[in-house]
């Protein structure tokens, strides 16, 4: 299984985005950047959205769905997308997307054709997300405990809960 991922900052149609990603015109999830800490967290999320499809298990109509489902600690798909999927007021939105093909390259020019930023570009590094991820709103998401995050960090925290919302 491939994983890209591109990161598009001060987006300028993010509306035009929502609205593309509601008429199944858009074959990628898309999340809210605040709440990403980590690629480590969008690759967690692909792996365990991957496995729910291998086991016949997904909650969403496909993978790049299942994604944005798997990152948010609801379990009502509605109250997912509405805590990570983009808003009309969004300005940094992730691409994700999971198949065979295209190419990552592929796959960046592909986010382009639709997207109104300063830059798009592929996610390869957590540097990417500086000034992006929201810390505080991501404690608040996920609601994590203060005792939670004495015995890690917050990308820690954030993983441990995607990885195991599916041992049920």
């Amino acid at each position: 299984m491939v994983f890209s991922f591109a990161i598009a900052h001060n987006v300028s149609n993010a509306p035009e985005i929502i609205d593309k990603l509601k008429k199944g015109e858009v074959a990628c999830g898309i999340v809210e950047g605040s709440l990403i800490c980590s690629l480590f967290q969008l690759q967690v999320a692909g792996e365990a959205a991957s496995t729910q499809k291998r086991n016949a298990k997904m909650t969403t109509k496909n993978v790049n769905s299942e994604i944005v489902f798997v990152l948010s600690p609801a379990r009502n798909i509605s109250q997912a997308y509405s805590q990570f999927g983009p808003s009309k007021d969004s300005k940094n939105l992730i691409f994700c997307s999971h198949s065979e093909s295209p190419s990552p390259d592929q796959f960046l020019s592909y986010v382009k054709e639709f997207t109104t930023s300063d830059s798009v570009e592929l996610l390869t590094s957590d540097d990417q997300l500086r000034g992006v991820t929201d810390i505080e709103k991501i404690k608040k998401t996920y609601k994590l405990t203060p005792l939670e995050l004495s015995a890690g960090t917050v990308e820690e925290s954030v993983v441990t809960k995607i990885a195991t919302s599916y041992l049920q």
